[in-house]
């Protein structure tokens, strides 16, 4: 009698243990739901700057790739491709030149949200490491409570063939 008391005792711990569990579970999972959407959400916003802000996000990516084509260090572009993108960066760096203010800030923006979606992209890897290894004990406990269930069953037939 003493070991399905003392295994009933210990469905019992494991029935509250599952419940909490459950519910650390479900709270995850909406966290983690919430933390996409406001990753979306911001991705959006910053679409939309950038939509506000094309010429200035344009001469940025044309100065880049065009001073890379030109400057080159292996070699891998033709003189005539190196020659346009001289030409591209140096309209890029008079666009830039002009509109040096819009550049600069437009430019500071894209790194803040790139840095900003990384710690958003990094909130959500760490919820789902979290919910991975909630899940796994749930079914760990789960499984013990099975077989919990299975020996209170032996042991209540065990006593129901001794009397």
């Amino acid at each position: 009698m003493s070991q399905l008391q003392e295994n009933d005792e210990f469905r019992s711990v494991l029935t509250q243990t599952i419940a909490g569990r459950r519910s650390k579970v479900a709270y995850l999972e909406q966290r983690l739901s919430q933390q996409r959407s406001a990753l979306e959400n911001f991705r959006g916003r910053v679409k939309a700057y950038m939509m506000d802000h094309k010429l200035a996000i344009a001469a940025i990516a044309a100065g880049l790739g065009g001073a890379g084509v030109a400057l080159d260090p292996a070699n891998e572009f033709s003189a005539e491709a190196r020659q346009i993108g001289g030409l591209v960066a140096v309209g890029a760096a008079l666009y830039a030149l002009a509109n040096a203010e819009e550049v600069a800030q437009v430019a500071d923006q894209l790194v803040q949200a790139d840095a900003h979606a990384d710690t958003l992209q990094g909130q959500i890897d760490s919820t789902l490491q979290e919910l991975r290894s909630e899940l796994f004990q749930l079914q760990e406990e789960e499984r013990q409570f099975a077989a919990a269930a299975q020996r209170s069953q032996e042991l209540r037939s065990q006593l129901a063939a001794l009397r």
